[in-house]
C-alpha cells in the first residue's frame, strides 16, 4: 500500500469488525433505513485498501481500489459503522450475495444518490454512469456484505483428489471443488482461479494481511510448496502438461498510458526447474506481422503450454487490436500467428488452438487449425468471457457467465464446431479435466 491513511473502521457488521484504510475523499448522498436502521452517508471520493471480515457471520475478503463513501451508517444489522463510500472499484468478485449465488465482476462504478429502506423495503438508487457489474452494487447493499463466503459448510481439502482420473477440477464459489462421477466435493480451500497438469496444481488467491495476490503451487496431496507474488487481481491461470512451467494473467491498474480508473494485464510465467520467473511478457521481443512491436500499451494474458517447456501462446492487444502470438521461453520473443484471437488453449495433441474471437459487441469460442489455417466457430452461440480448457482432444469446456442473481456454469462443446452445447458443471469456474 502506498501512502494510504485509516480514516475510520466498520463496526458491528453482523457482529464483525473490520478497520479500512482510505484516501481521498468527498461527499454526495445519504443512504437511509439500512437493515431496519438509518444512516446518513455524506459521500465523495475515496479509496479503500483493505480487507472487511466477519461479514454475515463467515467472512469476507474484499481487496478493493478506489471506491468513494464518506460518513457514518448507523444501524446496520444492529451495529454502527463509518463507511468510506463513493466511486468504486472494486477488483474481484461479489460472491453469495443475499443468500443466493452470483460472480459479478465490478470495473469501476460510481453510485451517486439515495438508498431509503434496504433490507426488504424499498430502495432508490439513482446510478450515474456504470462501467461492468451495474447489479453488483445493488446486490451488495442488500446482502451487506461484498464477497461473502458460502454459508455450507466446506469440506477438507483433503478429500479432493487429483489423481482421480475423469474428474473434473474447478471453482465453485471461491472454494476448489471436484466433481467424480455423481459426487461433487467442494474443499475449504480458498481459490479463484485454478489449473492443473503434470502433479503440479496451480491456485491463484487473495491474501489478507496485508491486501494482496497470489499464485499458489499445490502438490499431488494439494499441499502447499511454493508461492508468488501477484501484482494485479487474478483473472487466467495454466501450468504446462509436464507440470514444470506455470502461468497466470492479472488486471492492474496505475500504467502511464492509461486514463484514471482504467485497468490493463500482465501475464507471467515460473519455471519451477530452474526458478526462473518471467514477471512480464512485456518484457520480451514482440514481433507483428514480421515487424518488431515495441509499443508501450502492449498487454499480454492468457498463456497456454506447448509440451516441449518451451513454446506458449498467448493474447497480445496493442492500439485496439489483439493478436494471437507463439512464445519463445529461450529466445524470448513472441511471433505473432492471426489477428482477433484472445486467451488461447492449446489442445491436447498441440495441433489446434482454442480462443475467444470478437463479433460485433460480443467475444465467440473458435478453434484453428495450426497446420492449415483453418478457423472453426464453435456451437456456443452466447457471449463468452473466458479461457476455454480442453477435456480431450475433441471437446472444449468453459465458464458461461453467470446472469444477474445467478451463478456461472462450466458447458462444454465439440471441438469441430457440431452438436450444442451441454452442461457439464452447475456452479461452476475454471475448469481442469484431471
Amino acid at each position: 500500500m502506498k501512502r494510504t491513511g485509516v480514516v475510520g473502521v466498520v463496526r458491528g457488521v453482523a457482529g464483525g469488525e473490520s478497520g479500512v484504510p482510505v484516501k481521498r475523499t468527498v461527499v454526495v448522498g445519504v443512504v437511509r433505513g439500512v437493515a431496519g436502521g438509518e444512516s446518513e452517508v455524506p459521500v465523495k471520493r475515496t479509496v479503500v485498501v483493505g480487507v472487511v471480515r466477519g461479514v454475515a457471520g463467515g467472512e469476507s475478503e474484499v481487496p478493493v481500489k478506489r471506491t468513494v463513501v464518506v460518513g457514518v451508517v448507523r444501524g446496520v444489522a444492529g451495529g454502527e459503522s463509518e463507511v468510506p463510500v463513493k466511486r468504486t472499484v472494486v477488483v474481484g468478485v461479489v460472491r453469495g450475495v443475499a443468500g443466493g449465488e452470483s460472480e459479478v465482476p465490478v470495473k469501476r462504478t460510481v453510485v451517486v444518490g439515495v438508498v431509503r429502506g434496504v433490507a426488504g423495503g424499498e430502495s432508490e438508487v439513482p446510478v450515474k454512469r456504470t462501467i461492468i457489474g451495474v447489479a453488483a452494487i445493488a446486490a451488495v447493499i442488500l446482502a451487506g456484505a461484498v464477497y461473502v463466503v458460502a454459508a455450507a459448510r466446506p469440506t477438507p481439502s483433503g478429500a479432493l483428489d487429483l489423481s482421480a482420473r475423469d474428474s473434473l477440477l474447478y471453482v465453485s464459489e471461491g472454494r476448489l471443488a471436484q466433481v467424480r462421477g455423481s459426487e461433487v466435493i467442494v474443499s475449504d480451500r480458498a481459490c479463484a482461479r485454478v489449473y492443473s497438469a503434470g502433479g503440479t496444481t496451480v491456485c491463484l488467491r487473495s491474501v489478507a494481511v496485508p491486501p494482496s495476490f497470489e499464485a499458489v503451487l499445490l502438490g499431488p496431496d494439494l499441499a502447499e510448496y511454493h508461492s508468488i507474488k501477484l501484482d494485479g487481481t487474478p483473472s487466467r491461470a495454466r501450468v504446462s502438461p509436464s507440470g514444470n512451467l506455470v502461468g497466470w494473467t492479472v488486471f492492474r491498474s496505475g500504467d502511464s498510458y492509461l486514463p484514471v480508473g482504467h485497468f490493463s494485464t500482465t501475464a507471467g510465467i515460473y519455471d519451477k526447474r530452474s526458478g526462473a520467473l518471467y514477471g512480464s511478457m512485456e518484457d520480451f521481443t514482440s514481433i507483428v506481422d514480421g515487424v518488431e512491436h515495441p509499443a508501450k500499451d502492449r498487454n499480454f494474458w492468457g498463456i497456454t503450454f506447448a509440451s516441449d517447456d518451451r513454446t506458449f501462446y498467448a493474447t497480445l492487444a496493442s492500439g485496439g487490436l489483439t493478436w494471437l502470438m507463439k512464445g519463445d521461453l529461450v529466445t524470448r520473443t513472441l511471433v505473432s500467428v492471426r489477428g482477433n484471437a484472445e486467451c488461447p488453449s492449446l489442445s491436447p495433441d498441440g495441433t489446434r488452438v482454442a480462443y475467444k474471437k470478437r463479433t460485433g459487441e460480443h467475444w465467440n469460442l473458435a478453434v484453428l487449425d495450426l497446420a492449415t489455417g483453418m478457423e472453426t466457430p464453435l456451437a456456443e452461440p452466447g457471449h463468452l468471457d473466458d479461457q476455454a480448457a480442453w477435456l480431450d482432444d475433441r471437446t472444449v469446456a468453459y465458464s458461461r457467465p453467470p446472469k444477474p442473481g445467478e451463478s456461472p456454469a462450466i458447458f462444454a462443446v465439440p471441438a469441430d464446431g457440431t452438436g450444442v452445447p451441454r452442461l457439464v458443471q452447475a456452479g461452476g469456474s475454471s475448469p481442469v479435466p484431471l
